[in-house]
């Protein structure tokens, strides 16, 4: 697809995603100040009650429509210049999608796959040679990734240390998680951190790819499971159970070094096929996320999410061969979704 018929089909669609955020938060608008005239057109009331009683209230619903218009604008002011802001634009999209406006999310869609539409020559250029890893390595890497998996992701120790003050338990296991991951990966992150400020123009042009990508599939899946089920998965939470200044050091610093390392890192290292490798790095992904013990054996369907999430970093792994493109998407991804349970927890 050439760059004029991206352009256009841009530019329209985040026209279009502008005019319906603005109806939509004029209407709500209107609605809220109608409700306050209650006494006199009762229906009104009612309309405020089921509105004030849904899942996002007036003021969280303006935020993240006035969000998505503020981005609409400036993906528009970036179109002047498409062929330089193309990634721009792309990661802006992927933003608005997350956000779950009906508008931006039919736009998000059209105009990522637009975007992201390669051309035969795009496809021949983009193949990264992979390193060879020797059969010892390989086992030493699958040894290690099993005793961290059963030690930092099952109860078998957990069990042993509930008696711990909570801090203690978070020490040791959050801040356990990072630094025996990134021991035996030290060579490979020194070698990655270098290659990464070298070549970052490439590697953030591939994040943002991946990322739009992986939110293509995520969205739909997530909001197909949340109907299903009809309500909060418990990983999120017991998220909200601990105080939200740890919540976002453990989301944002630990855990994109802790399973990227683990999750992509030392499985590269064990699986060479790429297909393989992000089918397995996926699955994993999205069991890690929700093992957890539930009455409604439904709420595990969540791992589908979770593992469209792990497959999508998997996925920029094999294009980059460079951790640290992964640990910036998901800083990124988990980023995004700290800003969403700020914006929730506004009353």
């Amino acid at each position: 697809m050439q760059n004029n018929s991206k352009k256009i089909i841009v530019l329209v669609l985040n026209i279009i995603a502008l005019v319906g955020n603005i109806g939509t938060i004029m209407l709500l608008g209107a609605i809220y100040l109608l409700a306050k005239f209650s006494d006199v057109i009762p229906e009104f009331a009612e309309i405020l009650e089921s509105i004030s009683n849904s899942n996002i209230s007036f003021l969280q619903q303006f935020i993240i429509l006035s969000i998505c218009i503020i981005i609409s604008i400036i993906n528009l002011i970036l179109c002047r210049k498409y062929e330089k802001n193309e990634y721009k634009i792309a990661f802006y999209m992927t933003i608005t999608t997350m956000m779950g406006s009906i508008y931006n999310i039919i736009a998000g869609f059209v105009c990522l796959i637009a975007i992201f539409k390669r051309n035969k020559e795009e496809k021949k250029a983009e193949n990264k040679p992979k390193e060879k890893v020797k059969l010892l390595v390989k086992f030493i890497y699958l040894v290690l990734f099993v005793a961290i998996f059963i030690v930092f992701y099952t109860e078998i120790v957990a069990n042993n240390l509930l008696n711990l003050n909570v801090w203690l338990i978070i020490a040791i296991f959050y801040g356990g998680r990072v630094i025996i991951a990134i021991l035996p990966f030290l060579i490979t992150l020194k070698k990655d951190f270098k290659d990464f400020l070298e070549n970052r123009k490439e590697y953030i042009k591939e994040i943002v790819k991946a990322f739009g990508i992986t939110v293509l599939f995520y969205v739909p899946i997530t909001i197909i499971v949340s109907l299903i089920i009809g309500e909060d998965s418990t990983n999120q939470s017991l998220i909200k159970e601990i105080p939200f200044w740890i919540t976002a050091i453990l989301a944002i610093i630990v855990a994109p070094i802790s399973e990227e390392i683990l999750f992509r890192g030392f499985l590269r290292k064990i699986f060479r096929n790429d297909i393989v490798f992000i089918v397995i790095s996926g699955i994993i992904f999205g069991i890690i996320h929700c093992m957890y013990k539930e009455d409604n054996l439904l709420m595990y369907l969540y791992i589908l999410p979770y593992t469209i999430m792990g497959a999508g970093f998997a996925k920029l792994y094999t294009k980059t061969n460079n951790i640290f493109s992964n640990i910036l998407m998901h800083f990124v991804w988990n980023s995004m979704a700290l800003i969403s349970m700020a914006i929730v927890s506004i009353g």
